[in-house]
């Protein structure tokens, strides 16, 4: 009788025994499942950074390039406006030339 009853106790821890591995298994595999979505979400997160990143560096060279081509806008604009000013001042003297000439033929005449 003893001997039964050890075997059956020894049958019930072996079956609680199973009920614990096999829980442990669920329990490792839903682990697994979410180190796996885990992965994905970063890998998610990282391409999502990269193009904000990325969209981040495409405006600030848009707006260089922009500041860049103001300044070159304005550089041409002033440098035509002198040579504006400086045709402007030789053709004045240039005419004060020749009016000096006129003058001076004339007051031969």
């Amino acid at each position: 009788m003893e001997a039964l009853r050890e075997n059956a106790l020894g049958l019930g821890l072996w079956a609680k025994e199973s009920k614990i591995r096999a829980r442990a298994l669920v329990l490792e595999e839903q682990r697994r499942r979410v180190l796996e979505e885990r992965e994905s979400l970063k890998q998610k997160m990282d391409s999502q950074n990269a193009s904000y990143n990325a969209g981040q560096a495409k405006g600030q060279a848009q707006e260089k390039a922009s500041n860049m081509m103001d300044k070159a806008s304005n550089a041409a604009h002033s440098a035509q406006d002198s040579m504006q000013q400086a045709g402007q001042q030789m053709q004045e003297k240039a005419q004060g030339a020749a009016d000096s000439i006129k003058s001076a033929l004339n007051s031969k005449n």
